[in-house]
Parts: C-alpha cells; sequence; structure tokens
C-alpha cells in the first residue's frame, strides 16, 4: 500500500515501463524541393490498437509533412503521438528524417554549397562565353568568365547556393529539430 513517506522512498513505486520506441521513417527529397520548400505525403506503418483495445495490428497511415526551403539531411521532423500505440501506453511520436536525394547537376556540400560543374569547349574557354546554369528554382544563371579558364577554373557565385533552415518551429502537433 505505501508508506508513511509516501512515494519518497519507494513507497507507492510501480516498475515502470520504457516509452514506446518511435516510429522512424524517411522522406526521400529533391534538391529541387529542398531548395524550394514542398508538401509531401509520406506513408509510413505503425502499431495500432486493434478493436478490444487490448491486441495491437500493423496499419497503414500517412502524413503531409511539409519541407521547407533548406532542409537537409539532418533535418528530422517530429509528430507527436503519431507512432505506436500498445494497451495502457502513451502513443510514441513519428520521426520523419530528411533523405536528399542526388541530382543530375548539383552537388550539395556544406550544407549551403552548391557544386556545379561544367564541360567547356575549347573554343567556349578562349572566348570566355558566358556559362548558362538552370538553377533549381527554374532561373537561368548567365556567368560572365571574365579570367582565363584552366580545366581546375572554378567560378564562385555568391548568393546562389541552398537556403539556410535555422528557424525551430512547431505548428500543430509538429515540431521541427
Amino acid at each position: 500500500k505505501g508508506s508513511a513517506f509516501s512515494s519518497a522512498y519507494g513507497g507507492n513505486a510501480t516498475p515502470s515501463r520504457p516509452p514506446l520506441p518511435p516510429v522512424l521513417s524517411e522522406l526521400e527529397c529533391t534538391l529541387e524541393e529542398l531548395y524550394n520548400g514542398i508538401i509531401k505525403s509520406l506513408k509510413y506503418k505503425k502499431n495500432s490498437l486493434g478493436y478490444d483495445k487490448r491486441t495491437t495490428v500493423e496499419k497503414e497511415c500517412s502524413v503531409d509533412v511539409e519541407v521547407f526551403p533548406g532542409y537537409d539531411k539532418e533535418t528530422v521532423v517530429s509528430f507527436k503521438g503519431m507512432g505506436n500505440e500498445a494497451p495502457g501506453e502513451k502513443t510514441s511520436d513519428l520521426l520523419v528524417k530528411i533523405k536528399e536525394m542526388p541530382h543530375q547537376f548539383f552537388k550539395r556540400v556544406n550544407g549551403k554549397d552548391l557544386i556545379y560543374i561544367k564541360r567547356l569547349t575549347l573554343a567556349q574557354a578562349l572566348n570566355s562565353e558566358p556559362v548558362k546554369i538552370n538553377t533549381l528554382d527554374g532561373r537561368i544563371l548567365s556567368i560572365t568568365m571574365d579570367e582565363i579558364i584552366a580545366p581546375q577554373t572554378i567560378k564562385i557565385v555568391r548568393g546562389e547556393g541552398m537556403p539556410i533552415y535555422t528557424k525551430e518551429i512547431s505548428v500543430k502537433d509538429m515540431s521541427v529539430k
């Protein structure tokens, strides 16, 4: 029943079970989606209580995930109470990890920098022809090559990398870390 000290020294202590593990899922995103932002539907499986509220059944669910511009492969979106269910337990969370898919032309490095490799003919290099690049948001950049071009020439275009997502948000039952 307990002691005069209540639960201070374990008088009312009941063995606690570890919380239900979260449901882990990956959301594949293209570099364009991570640059511009998008809402994507994700299907996932979880254990759900059956009609008798004592047994669990595997159930397929879906959730819309808002991908903000600048998300990267380190981003995990948490949906509170949308994970596994078990009798007498608090429903676990759904954790969605962003998975960046490879891009045909761009490579993301250091979280914000984009690398684009352009092959030029000898004539284009000798004439310092502007290089045209289709950006991830549909614009066409014309980059002037105002220096002598060699095979290892690198041209930095300031302000044209990935957006940087830094804000921690909480929307309804969704939080981003």
